[in-house]
């Protein structure tokens, strides 16, 4: 295969503002084949049969040889190959993509420009549409190399998994992926081995025999051992390569082998503590010291360790070590990259740890110092951590943090801000608050957010105000304005809107301008704080649109979503339909602008398909807005709005109800009672809303359930999150012909509200306080009130709002048809003759036949609701098998140990198997599993 000269790639946008980190070449070719192997003919053959499929997939633990494997089987074939070696940096999604884009490119050098125009935005579109352009070049190649990712299992961000299930799914069906890892990636594995287009090779394949031992151990070591010795050795070790060259390596400096042989143990604990320390002992001690200094290093070159050194012989000490074999593995062809077995160095890391502390911290020094100038800013913290220099990883996360969020590369910021310790937070409070802003728009993440500031402020009121030395006006502003910022989260969470308003206007006038991310979310978070307060205000609608319209100027992209959200959603509060669609339009036309090169893959926010959708649903439009819905909760959970979720599968739910789906609509509503008090207005409206379709399918008991815990029976609390509460519960009382504590329940709502109520729900309150006046005989009344709001709503060709009201409204309106006010107005009665017709054709589609769900079992039916779920979004494979865990009882470490993965891991599948069916507990989780027959 034909290799470049080894350099630094540099990618960066024509415009961009900030130093992009570089690219190693040294990743994207394969490493040599080691000097002494066993060559295994049959491996090779099983490898060029698997080829054949779109994925083979090399699993096993460290040292078993997976990467070995590969080479030889690319030697013996001269196959092209297009090989990236993974790290932890790779986790990043777009350096992910930049590095596999670079290995095509080795081979195709105009491949996946498209993509990488994509990659060069701050806000980028859903994944998928990122890397469609490449998916489709792709299919216009005549060949494809072979796809290498060696040591995936230093992926563990779910985007970048979600990133590889699509690539496989839409990839040409030449197209060949072989993966390395140590464990089981996170997709659906099952499903493309039964599709047959996945080969795994496990462990069992990689060791190595009897015959296979002897020849290694001869070839490496120049040892010659008896089929018994090797025998008795292969059984201890189960064929790990690498325990056997550790074995090695002792014998052949032992003058007892059979105790050696005979003490020997397979475990991993025991080979570091006894076989490398073997090793280790009988070394120069100038080859001691270099091992232990460059063992702070992942990645390992002869400029840093000449560095770390303050020397320039590093080249030829590890031209020395590769050549005593010394578990040194040479990166690239030209050998200018190396690093140790894992095994390895963390035992030599440790060693020098303990034995030279002062040393070992000089070195992550200097190694984090030369990382931060080469803008790698995940090693250089990395480093600082290690050693425990937080107030190092603090001033470079003030310095960093601004750049990388209009970078968008969050994944850093939410790796190492939460680990900073209980003092430096209170020190740098604007760390705390970069990390609850961020943390709060993650997908089932806002308690996390909440916990946060909690801890913040319980460790605050233990001691006095923590103040920085020497701290000038700057560091002061920002320390002040980052503490009212918390406090405005604070008052939020516990519902004080005022408060949190003042808070949030006291933060906006202290935070200084570089942290213009952080005074953008303050001067969000205090629109949204004023809505709450005062409703859709007309000063409030100007101050929204003032700062849609910056964001659109400015190509503020990771905010003009939310922004556009929040407007969309006041004009849609408003009755103001055509408003919505503009706005949404114009909205997706600045997106559309940063991919203006790639049109069949514009950027849609999913805000922008739940507000379109809405809009269809109002004026009746039911199979469009069932279309814009579905897409909105797919394209939300794509990108962790769990927000969006909940709000797009409530309508989708009233969407099916009333295209008569009713089995299809009920499961949608699962589990809305769970919702948090401490969620947004928005989505305490969505359960309000979800109840009311609870009460319109007839499962009394769930409502009345829900009722009491928002005490709705009794005197309520009237304010903006409760509106649609009190109009549920209004409903309830009519359907219960109780007009007269509808009628008072009614005036209450009106009397309490102290702000403008969004027209929506006004109209909403009126419609049914004029249906308690029809139900005592007030019909005049009730007419006028009516006719009222149908010249509203008939400017807008607002249909659906009316069956969705009540049922019962259906009376009143048919004796407006003979209304005087009617007669000259055409428009009215066209209108009027429109809402009735859905009056009667919902009346034709209510599942009079079926019975409501028992309480024992709040959904229609078992194969329904697994159609639901997995249409929505399926539980992965690896999922499954926690959840089956789970139903055993297992704790989360003993999950971890059956399943061989971290106990972080399994809390990670654990809380998206909450997520995904809408519990908050294991025993929920569980009995919601089985109904949906998940677990066998």
């Amino acid at each position: 295969m034909s290799r470049s000269p080894l350099k630094v790639l540099h990618l960066e946008p024509d415009n961009a503002r900030f130093h992009e980190p570089f690219l190693f070449e040294s990743k994207l070719f394969p490493p040599a084949l080691p000097k002494a192997m066993v060559h295994r003919p049959s491996l090779v053959s099983t490898l060029t049969q698997s080829i054949k499929n779109k994925l083979t997939l090399l699993v096993a633990p460290a040292g078993f040889g997976k990467t070995t494997a590969v080479l030889e089987w690319l030697e013996a074939t001269q196959t092209p190959v297009a090989w990236v070696a993974l790290e932890e940096s790779e986790n990043q999604p777009v350096m992910f993509l930049r590095y596999l884009i670079a290995s095509l490119q080795r081979h195709n050098p105009s491949l996946g420009q498209g993509t990488l125009r994509l990659l060069e935005n701050t806000h980028l579109p859903p994944w998928e549409r990122v890397l469609g352009p490449l998916l489709n070049e792709l299919y216009s190649l005549d060949s494809l190399p072979v796809l290498v990712l060696d040591d995936y299992h230093d992926i563990y961000e779910p985007v970048v998994d979600q990133l590889l299930t699509t690539l496989i799914q839409h990839t040409p069906p030449e197209f060949s992926l072989v993966v390395t890892s140590r464990k089981r990636p996170n997709w659906p594995l099952s499903r493309w081995q039964a599709k047959q287009i996945c080969t795994e090779i496990g462990p069992s394949m990689l060791r190595l025999n009897v015959e296979q031992s002897i020849c290694l151990l001869e070839e490496a070591h120049n040892l010659s051992l008896s089929e018994e010795e090797a025998a008795h050795l292969v059984q201890r070790t189960e064929g790990w390569v690498t325990a056997l060259c550790l074995a090695g390596l002792s014998l052949s400096q032992t003058k007892n082998r059979q105790q050696l042989l005979q003490e020997f143990r397979g475990d991993q604990r025991w080979i570091s503590d006894f076989l490398l320390e073997e090793i280790f002992a009988v070394l120069p001690e100038e080859t001691q010291q270099f091992l232990m200094e460059s063992s702070v290093l992942q990645r390992i070159t002869p400029e840093r360790c000449d560095h770390l050194r303050s020397s320039n012989d590093s080249r030829s000490i590890l031209r020395a070590l590769e050549d005593e074999n010394l578990f040194l593995i040479v990166l690239d062809p030209y050998r200018r990259s190396y690093r140790y077995h894992h095994l390895f160095r963390d035992w030599l890391h440790r060693r020098f740890a303990t034995q030279q502390p002062e040393r070992w911290k000089a070195c992550h020094q200097s190694a984090a110092q030369t990382f931060a100038e080469q803008s790698l800013y995940d090693e250089a913290l990395s480093h600082c951590f290690a050693i425990e220099a937080y107030n190092q990883a603090a001033q470079w996360l003030t310095e960093w943090t601004p750049q990388l969020v209009r970078r968008f590369q969050l994944s850093v910021l939410l790796k190492w801000l939460p680990k900073l310790p209980p003092q430096c937070r209170l020190e740098n409070p604007h760390l705390v608050l970069y990390y609850v802003c961020l943390v709060a728009q993650q997908k089932n993440e806002l308690l996390k957010a909440k916990q946060q500031v909690t801890t913040f402020f319980s460790a605050m009121e233990s001691q006095e105000k923590p103040r920085k030395e020497n701290e000038n006006d700057a560091a002061s502003s920002l320390y002040e304005g980052s503490l009212r910022a918390l406090k405005a989260w604070e008052a939020r969470f516990h519902r004080d809107y005022r408060k949190s308003a003042q808070y949030a206007s006291q933060a906006l006038k202290q935070l200084p301008e570089e942290h213009s991310f952080l005074r953008t979310e303050s001067r969000f978070f205090l629109q949204r704080m004023r809505l709450q307060k005062e409703g859709p205000s007309e000063s409030l609608l100007k101050g929204m649109t003032e700062q849609w319209e910056q964001a659109c100027s400015h190509r503020d992209l990771y905010h003009l979503p939310m922004l556009s959200e929040m407007l969309i959603r006041v004009h849609l509060m408003q009755g103001q339909l055509s408003l919505t669609q503009q706005r949404s339009q114009q909205t997706v036309v600045h997106l559309q602008s940063v991919t203006s090169s790639v049109d069949e893959y514009p950027a849609v926010s999913n805000a922008q398909l739940l507000s379109l959708g809405e809009v269809a649903y109002l004026r009746n439009n039911l199979e469009q807005a069932e279309m814009f819905f579905k897409e909105a909760i797919r394209l939300s959970q794509a990108v962790g709005n769990g927000r969006t979720t909940l709000r797009a599968k409530v309508r989708l739910a009233w969407t099916r109800w009333n295209l008569g789906q009713h089995k299809q609509a009920y499961p949608l509503l699962d589990s809305f009672e769970e919702i948090p008090s401490y969620a947004s207005n928005l989505n305490l409206w969505d359960r309000a809303r979800a109840m009311q379709l609870v009460l319109r399918w007839g499962d009394t008991e769930r409502f009345l359930q829900w009722a009491h815990s928002s005490r709705l029976e009794d005197e309520p609390t009237y304010n903006f999150a409760t509106i649609i509460d009190n109009t549920a519960w209004l409903g309830w009382l009519l359907q219960e012909q109780k007009f007269t504590q509808a009628e008072q329940r009614a005036q209450a709502s009106f009397a309490n509200f102290t702000f403008s109520q969004p027209l929506f729900f006004r109209w909403e309150l009126l419609l049914l306080q004029a249906l308690s006046w029809y139900g005592q005989g007030q019909q005049d009344k009730a007419a006028s009130q009516v006719l009222d709001i149908l010249r509203c709503t008939q400017r807008e060709q607002i249909l659906r709002f009316y069956p969705d009201v009540s049922p019962q409204l259906y009376p009143l309106l048919r004796s407006l048809q003979t209304h005087s006010a009617l007669q000259e107005w055409a428009e009215g009665a066209q209108h009027l003759q429109e809402i009735l017709a859905l009056f009667a054709k919902e009346e034709h589609q209510q599942p009079r036949s079926e019975a409501p769900p028992k309480p024992s079992s709040s959904t229609p039916s078992s194969e329904t609701l697994r159609r639901e779920v997995y249409e929505m979004d399926p539980l992965s494979p690896r999922e499954t098998e926690v959840l089956e865990f789970l139903a055993l009882g297992y704790t989360n470490k003993e999950i971890a140990q059956q399943l061989h993965i971290s106990p972080t891991t399994v809390k990670t599948h654990t809380r998206n198997i909450f997520g995904k069916l809408y519990v908050n507990n294991r025993t929920r989780a569980v009995q919601q599993a089985r109904q949906l027959q998940l677990l066998g």
